[in-house]
């Protein structure tokens, strides 16, 4: 069976009207720097994503001139702790968008609406969607300063061009932002996998890790050995890619895999919609990512895999060699500039041998046999979960088991599946606790216990005698208990209290297990806008007109997820 793309026919049309609003010199650039230079590129490999955009570099520092690519209007402001921290969004008469994530701070008009809504709506985080004729922009205009908000892991510009029709980010490159680039692709990694039990590579039932040898930009299996393999199979490479002038790793645009000089499985990432972002987890091999953090892109397409970057796909990307002769198999490896490497090698097939079958791995096999297409159920005395149809990429053999091995715990430690079998959508997890004293049950919520020993907060509502809580990955779950209070401390506030001369007051919070839910702060009683950075526990608040001569009552009220308040109240003097 071949598989080309999922949609073929509304991929053409995201294709032409991409290619139609690509017009030579519509964009400028989005940086007041001299030579725009990546850290990240479109595409890339992240964790439950591909990347959507450019991150362009800052000289890791704040506070860079970020400009309009082009004319158009702000259609879109949104302001929050996480993602792309404070985001601008820019409409354009071509039909496209562009995005501007992480910024300090937006400039002129544009900080003075986002200024007076925050007001409105008393509150930092914000979404807002300004009207056509209120917030215009000309190619060029300053519409704010490049930053480090949100879950950015540096200062740098995130930016973003998306196609108005389907509303999916697409690759800059073909908007006029190539960068200087000869160099191709790196192979660092390769993989053969078995497909099923039954499979044997070089005489073993595991994945064979494949010793590669390079020349320049062609690849070959050390000692140019021959595998042999008897079975069903795929394969799976671990690939980046370097530029020019720069000593950042970046993601692959295209590959492909040709049998016997016949196309047998290819991708492009050049377009990838929010809605199927997430599919990235079938992608890779996701085992590898969560007990290594290897990424491998593999050509197994999993029955729940609805990725639109498939061009061409045989057999769901398996390999089976039902003879037992010699076969070539070609890998080609692209970045968006289109330089390439290859990896040839040749494969042995052989049939399987059925006495080798004997001893077959159990893990991962149980009676509980759950479809990707349905919805599944299990129940037991003290653990119930529902996992909702196409949750799952793939049928699995359900496992579950409960141990004691937790400390200072209000229920036993479930295992429920693996963690490294990825969900795509949230499952319902129930547990009922097992000797929670009744002033505690407020301050219950759920507890995963990484494979790392790390036990990290995973919500939870009661729901009549179980804790219930959406999660959205295997593991495991147990009940904990959060009756510790947030803490407030003030980081530069004088002892004498007097803040005449302070541009800014900056005070830490924090909270030990639960995270901080919301804070509040007020002036004489009113009000006022502080900024949270949850990445360094600060909150900010820039000196204003709200403070008065003379004595001020500022109070600070913070509230963890377990519902835990502490309150800071000081007397601040101007």
């Amino acid at each position: 069976m071949i598989r080309v793309g999922k949609w073929p026919v509304i991929l053409a049309v995201t294709f032409l009207s991409v290619q139609g609003m690509s017009q030579k010199g519509y964009f400028g650039t989005p940086l007041d720097t001299g030579v725009l230079r990546l850290s990240g590129i479109y595409g890339e490999l992240r964790p439950n994503h591909f990347h959507a955009g450019y991150d362009f570099k800052t000289g890791e520092k704040e506070g860079m001139k970020v400009l309009a690519a082009a004319d158009g209007y702000v259609s879109r402001i949104n302001i929050s702790g996480g993602g792309y921290g404070k985001a601008l969004y820019l409409t354009h008469p071509n039909g496209t968008t562009t995005v501007y994530a992480h910024l300090q701070r937006f400039s002129g008009k544009i900080a003075t609406f986002v200024h007076d809504k925050q007001y409105e709506k008393e509150s930092f985080t914000l979404e807002v969607f300004p009207e056509t004729d209120q917030l215009k922009v000309k190619k060029g205009d300053v519409i704010g300063l490049s930053g480090n908000t949100g879950s950015s892991g540096g200062p740098h510009l995130h930016f973003e061009i998306r196609d108005n029709r389907s509303s999916n980010p697409v690759h800059p490159y073909f908007h006029g932002f190539q960068m200087p680039d000869q160099i191709p692709p790196d192979l660092n990694g390769f993989r053969i996998y078995p497909a099923d039990y039954k499979t044997m590579i070089n005489g073993k039932m595991r994945f064979f890790q494949a010793p590669l040898i390079r020349k320049e930009n062609s690849y070959s299996l050390k000692n140019n050995d021959t595998v042999y393999i008897a079975g069903k199979f795929f394969l799976g490479f671990d690939a980046t890619d370097k530029m020019d002038d720069t000593p950042n790793i970046f993601g692959l645009y295209k590959a492909e895999v040709f049998l016997d000089n016949r196309l047998f499985f290819s991708f492009i990432i050049d377009s990838i919609g929010f809605d199927e972002t997430r599919f990235i987890n079938s992608f890779v091999d996701y085992a590898s990512v969560v007990k290594s953090k290897d990424w491998y892109q593999v050509t197994r397409l999993q029955p729940n895999n609805r990725l639109s970057i498939y061009n061409n796909v045989t057999d769901d990307g398996i390999i089976d060699f039902r003879d037992d002769l010699l076969h070539a198999i070609r890998l080609k490896i692209y970045d968006v500039s289109g330089n390439q490497s290859v990896l040839n090698f040749m494969v042995k097939s052989q049939p399987p041998n059925l006495a080798d079958l004997s001893n077959f791995p159990s893990e991962g096999w149980s009676e509980n046999l759950f479809r990707y297409d349905m919805d599944n159920e299990f129940r037991s005395d003290n653990v119930e979960v529902w996992i909702p149809e196409n949750a799952l990429y793939d049928t699995i053999h359900f496992s579950y088991s409960s141990s004691d091995e937790v400390r200072n715990a209000y229920s036993r430690l479930h295992k429920i599946h693996y963690e490294t079998v990825p969900l795509h959508q949230r499952a319902t997890l129930r547990i009922k606790p097992e000797n929670l004293p009744e002033k505690f049950k407020k301050a219950a919520c759920m507890a995963r216990k990484k494979m790392n020993g790390e036990k990290v907060y995973a919500g939870g509502k009661w729901a009549g005698e179980f804790l219930e809580a959406a999660i959205s990955s295997f593991g495991d779950y147990f009940i904990a208990v959060d009756t510790i209070k947030p803490s407030i401390r003030a980081v530069n506030l004088p002892a004498s209290k007097k803040i005449s001369g302070l541009k800014q007051l900056r005070f830490r919070i924090s909270d030990d297990f639960s995270g901080i839910a919301t804070y509040r702060a007020t002036l004489n009683g009113r009000w006022i806008l502080m900024e949270y950075e949850p990445k360094s526990n600060l909150l900010f608040y820039d000196v204003g007109n709200e403070v008065q001569s003379g004595k001020n009552n500022l109070i600070i009220e913070v509230k963890d997820n377990c519902g835990n308040t502490s309150e800071f109240e000081v007397i601040l003097v101007k």
